[in-house]
């Protein structure tokens, strides 16, 4: 994968994170669901209420999971904690985030076996 891509012959995936006041609870992940390798993420967040957003380059023939965390397990306490953009279109599951986690399988997902 390539980050903060200028030009992408792939999948383009935007991730959007919006930390509430337990920011540091917080952690996501995009990860290729065949090799188990973690093509991008975050955590670690210090700064509370605000936005953090990156964006990777994908394979097209790759079944990918976003996997969304928090520690507490209480999830973000904002109604729209996050947004996944693949290609122009966010799939991001309706809803507030209440909970220790949350997946999104994403990408050629056809065939593939999670490892």
């Amino acid at each position: 994968p390539t980050l903060a891509p200028t030009f992408c012959t792939g999948t383009v995936a935007s991730a959007t994170i919006r930390t509430d006041f337990f920011p540091y609870e917080t952690s996501w992940e995009i990860r290729d669901i065949q090799s188990g390798e973690v093509v991008v993420g975050d955590g670690g967040f210090v700064e509370k209420y605000a936005i953090f957003q990156k964006e990777a380059c994908l394979r097209d023939d790759v079944c990918y999971r976003f996997k969304l965390s928090d520690t507490d397990g209480d999830g973000i306490n904002l109604e729209d904690a996050y947004d996944l953009v693949i290609d122009g279109q966010d799939i991001s599951l309706p809803g507030p985030f209440n909970q220790a986690k949350e997946f999104i399988l994403f990408g050629d997902c056809t065939s593939c076996k999670p490892t």
